[in-house]
């Protein structure tokens, strides 16, 4: 698998390098080091209890870690009332656009982010057949968007994306998944609205293959979101089945995450038995007041499948709203199929609209 991507600066430097370090490990104490790290609150990471320690660093290792450092630092940084802790790993980000207008990724090494995971959701810039490249780089052209957000219309593969990043230069590490709605849309066409044929997923298993030989970490699916949300589980799993070979994990933003929470988790969970891939559910909830109490079931189905040998994980984020689409949420995928001209068709005849309004409505409930 590739990484990409290199920390920018003195404590993104140390953050990854903390990761070197194992406990108890104690290498011969020398006269000087190139830098020591005095008096900050080290944090392992690996569940033991932080201590306040000095920090002598190497080149790329860290070989010193004890209460006080009798060697010299060629430069030394005081860290007093500082905690010291491996660079955090941002599990599920969209950055895999904005971070070539801010390579640096100032805002997440301030953090204490050191790697981030793009392309979640099954949303990306990559794979994109050649026509579809072609008419984002004439909308773009004609909206007066920048040379390089131009370029970042779309990649007709990962390896192209990956070379990008490289060239470009990026301030943190980069865990590159495969999109599954821009994998089905170089395929089936980006508004499809069927279930893929055995054909189209064996061209798809193709792409995607080849995107793990050339670095990608695993494949993420959007199924709430057009035009994943048309895609059998079947589909998936066959997706899903070229993962294990790579140790590779499938993230899942599931089908669902209100009423039916739980029958989305068991698809990701079902997609996982069945393909033998790692399992990650992506920002996982239970939205809306109604369906509050649905968490603590959702943790224990997980609990449960673990014990099966199933490997599954999820992320969280710390806070109590969502930023999504408003389309995938008040929209049930009949009424967006087709993109926003069938959509806006729907919409305009008497008729389909006496039917959409009742489960928008029923939609908007759910979201209380």
């Amino acid at each position: 698998m590739r990484r990409l991507g290199l920390c920018t600066g003195i404590l993104c430097v140390f953050f990854s390098l903390l990761g070197c370090y194992v406990p108890g490990f104690a290498a011969a104490r020398e006269q000087s080091y190139p830098l020591i790290i005095r008096g900050g609150f080290v944090i392992v990471g690996d569940g033991s209890k932080g201590m306040k320690a000095d920090v002598a660093v190497k080149g790329e290792r860290i070989v010193e870690v004890a209460s006080h450092i009798k060697a010299k630092g060629d430069v030394e940084l005081q860290a007093a009332g500082l905690v010291l802790a491996p660079g955090f790993i941002d599990m599920h980000t969209h950055s895999d656009g904005g971070i070539f207008r801010t390579p640096l990724s100032d805002s997440k090494i301030r953090q204490g982010v050191t790697t981030e995971v793009i392309n979640n959701c099954g949303s990306g810039d990559f794979p994109i057949a050649p026509a579809e490249k072609n008419r984002q780089k004439r909308q773009a052209t004609k909206s007066g968007v920048a040379a390089l957000e131009q370029n970042s219309a779309g990649w007709y593969n990962f390896k192209e994306y990956a070379d990008a990043l490289e060239q470009y230069g990026v301030g943190v590490n980069i865990v590159g998944l495969v999109p599954h709605n821009r994998l089905r849309s170089s395929v089936l066409g980006p508004k499809s609205s069927r279930h893929a044929t055995e054909a189209e997923i064996a061209a798809m298993k193709n792409v995607l293959e080849q995107a793990m030989r050339d670095g990608a970490w695993g494949l993420s699916s959007g199924l709430e979101y057009m035009p994943g949300s048309f895609s059998s589980t079947e589909e998936l799993v066959g997706l899903a089945s070229i993962l294990p070979q790579y140790d590779a994990i499938y993230a899942s933003h599931i089908r669902n995450e209100a009423k039916d929470t739980m029958k989305a988790l068991d698809e990701a969970l079902l997609i996982g038995r069945e393909s033998g891939a790692r399992v990650h559910i992506s920002h996982i909830k239970a939205s809306g007041r109604t369906n509050w109490g649905q968490s603590k079931a959702m943790l224990s189905k997980m609990a449960k499948a673990r014990e099966q040998g199933i490997r599954v994980s999820e992320d969280q984020y710390p806070y109590t709203a969502s930023s999504t689409s408003l389309s995938s949420q008040i929209l049930k995928p009949w009424m967006r199929a087709g993109g926003v001209d069938k959509m806006l068709q729907r919409f305009k005849d008497p008729e389909t609209r006496k039917k959409i309004l009742p489960e928008v409505a029923e939609l908007i409930a759910e979201k209380d």
